[in-house]
């Protein structure tokens, strides 16, 4: 019997009874149904948009180009050890199913969709949790989307856009996916924990290591700190049997990925990677660093304080159930472990440059509440509108959504752009989710004095949520396209120049020397299927696989003369390094690295024949003996 009952999600948690005594307006069957339907129907139309409408090109599909041999690196080439040293099983996967015969494009668009897929599933079920709407919470991702206006993209104001704790949250898909899954894991495997799902809580969490490695100790971390609400007698076996089934898949995966890639035999000492951690993140990995003494403490904290009132006003009132109590008790943990490593390394700074403690990135798992934050704000203020018929929660709604259309207020996002505490934005812009924050506490607080929902109605002959419904519309087809990022996305096409660029890069043969990042190219090797001497686009990702360092140091101290670590970022100087240096010299570096083709920008004039040319880029030919 009870293990017929370990089976069904525990829909009590679900379940509450309303401020005036009323049951609920569910079933159970109801319930169990909404969310099943949530988790599907979200996911599906998240894969919808991302592999049809806006697929993007996929850095786990180039690290498994290199994993399947699909690539002919050098051994010792930085890009060969940094792609081999690369532990995930969202590389493995496509890795294997380019060895059966899938094209990179194909894959792409699976990841992409998948990517999308997860990211609606969370933004959904966090939703559903305080909301208790269906229809809403399977409206809200593209709400979210919808909303989040378009800015310069990366890198330009890379620390202003898209960062929920000041590093980017890429809603909902990017090149870059494996942040965006992670966190995104992380959050539904909370909310699977606050729909009773244990057996499938725990086999994912067993399994996430493999998914994102250093995310899964938050996901570990908030799952011990709210066990205590599914623990009895039977539910210790059964989480113990499950995570142990996804921790054994964890481990085959990770023997498979040591025997395919094998270790990577350095010389460097503890004491040499410390050093070399220290200068890499000074310069490279700023997003790493500490931010607080550049900011306002209280706009750092900004989202955790909102949760944090939230939460406090929710335990005031009878809506504090235990399916909201699983899910804030895991995220408030991440919170507090992530607030406490900021605040140390604010006194502490050297704290972040320790490897591998910068490689957890403990900071990064305050982004879990950056992303739940407009879930948590929207469902609230919908579960009064919707389900209690609260007539100051349908007015706030409706009035909220006009000021939006109109331009006079900034709708709630995942990025820093909702920050109530930017002195630099208009009064209303500031307040653009303070002021849904603020009615979601008044309308709390008018539960906490027991007023009843029916006291609150008169305004409204029938249903209120007509309105809200029709106002919702409204904002979703009349709010500015042309300034969201679904358009950027949707449009995310290269240039013709860089169009052209790529295609005449497939053609060539060799190592490929690029001289900039060329960030509107990228991945290049997986674009054009070239291998490369130095992707400089992914040098950040390098020092996840610090055994690579010492071959990327070498390349720029003899193409760049510079110091990988800490480069010169003197521009003119790189120019008159890379012009002066003659057709000799450029044979001399071609010969040692096997390299055949140069890109440059096209505003840079080397002493080496142009064999391709436009506005943008520039592509200089060396010849080398026996590669044409």
């Amino acid at each position: 019997m009870s293990r017929n009952k370990d089976r069904v999600p525990d829909i009590q948690f679900i379940l509450v009874t309303l401020p005036d005594g009323r049951p609920p307006k569910f079933s159970r069957i109801k319930v169990l149904i909404n969310m099943q339907k949530c988790l599907i129907i979200a996911f599906c139309f998240g894969f919808f948009l991302g592999s049809v409408i806006m697929p993007v090109w996929t850095h786990n599909v180039e690290s498994a180009q290199v994993i399947a041999n699909e690539m002919n690196y050098p051994v010792e080439n930085p890009m060969n050890i940094g792609h081999r040293g690369l532990y995930s099983l969202i590389i493995q996967i496509p890795a294997l199913l380019l060895s059966t015969g899938f094209s990179e494009w194909t894959l792409c668009i699976i990841f992409s969709g998948i990517q999308c897929g997860i990211a609606f599933s969370t933004v959904s079920l966090i939703t559903l949790i305080f909301s208790r709407h269906l229809l809403f919470s399977l409206a809200f991702p593209i709400l979210l989307l919808h909303l989040s206006t378009i800015q310069p993209f990366w890198p330009d104001n890379y620390y202003t856009v898209f960062h929920g704790h000041f590093y980017p949250v890429l809603y909902p898909l990017n090149t870059s996916l494996y942040g965006l899954l992670g966190l995104c894991g992380v959050l539904l495997i909370f909310c699977f924990l606050s729909f009773g799902w244990i057996r499938t809580t725990f086999f994912l969490a067993g399994l996430y290591p493999s998914i994102h490695p250093t995310l899964a100790l938050a996901a570990w971390i908030g799952l011990a700190a709210s066990i205590c609400f599914v623990v009895n007698k039977n539910s210790i076996v059964l989480i113990f049997k499950y995570f142990s089934a996804g921790f054994l898949l964890f481990g085959l995966s990770a023997v498979i990925h040591y025997l395919l890639s094998g270790p990577v035999k350095t010389e460097l000492s503890p004491e040499m990677y410390q050093c070399i951690s220290v200068a890499h993140v000074s310069d490279h990995l700023l997003h790493r660093s500490n931010f607080l003494s550049s900011i306002s403490v209280l706009q750092f904290f900004e989202p955790d304080i909102y949760l944090l009132l939230i939460f406090f006003t929710l335990l005031k009132t009878k809506l504090f159930t235990p399916s909201i109590i699983r899910f804030i008790t895991s995220l408030s943990s991440i919170i507090m472990i992530g607030c406490l490593y900021i605040l140390f390394s604010f006194a502490w700074p050297e704290l972040v440059t320790i490897y591998p403690i910068n490689a957890l990135m403990i900071h990064r798992w305050l982004n879990l509440s950056s992303i739940a934050v407009p879930c948590v704000i929207s469902g609230l203020l919908i579960y009064h509108g919707l389900i209690l018929n609260h007539k100051l929660s349908v007015w706030i709604i409706i009035i909220y959504i006009g000021l939006v259309i109109s331009g006079h207020m900034t709708g709630i996002t995942i990025t820093s752009s909702f920050h109530s505490f930017d002195s630099s934005k208009p009064l209303l812009n500031k307040i653009g989710i303070g002021w849904p924050l603020l009615m979601v506490i008044v309308c709390l607080t008018n539960l906490i004095l027991k007023k009843k929902a029916g006291d609150n109605h008169r305004i409204f002959n029938r249903n209120p949520s007509q309105y809200i419904q029709m106002a919702l519309f409204v904002m979703i087809i009349g709010h500015g396209l042309i300034d969201s990022v679904w358009i950027r996305n949707y449009k995310n096409t290269l240039s013709l120049d860089a169009r052209n660029v790529i295609d005449k890069l497939k053609k060539g043969q060799g190592i490929l020397l690029t001289t900039e990042p060329f960030w509107e190219l990228a991945p290049i090797q997986l674009r054009t299927n070239r291998e490369m001497l130095l992707d400089l686009s992914q040098a950040n990702g390098i020092h996840y696989v610090p055994q690579a360092i010492p071959s990327a140091q070498a390349i720029f101290q003899t193409v760049f003369q510079m110091d990988f670590c800490t480069p010169d970022r003197n521009s003119k100087k790189l120019l008159h390094v890379l012009e002066s240096r003659s057709f000799q010299e450029w044979q001399t570096i071609a010969l040692q690295y096997n390299i055949t083709q140069i890109l440059t920008s096209g505003s840079l004039h080397l002493n080496l024949p142009v064999c391709y040319q436009n506005k943008s880029y520039r592509i200089y030919r060396i010849v080398i003996p026996g590669i044409d």
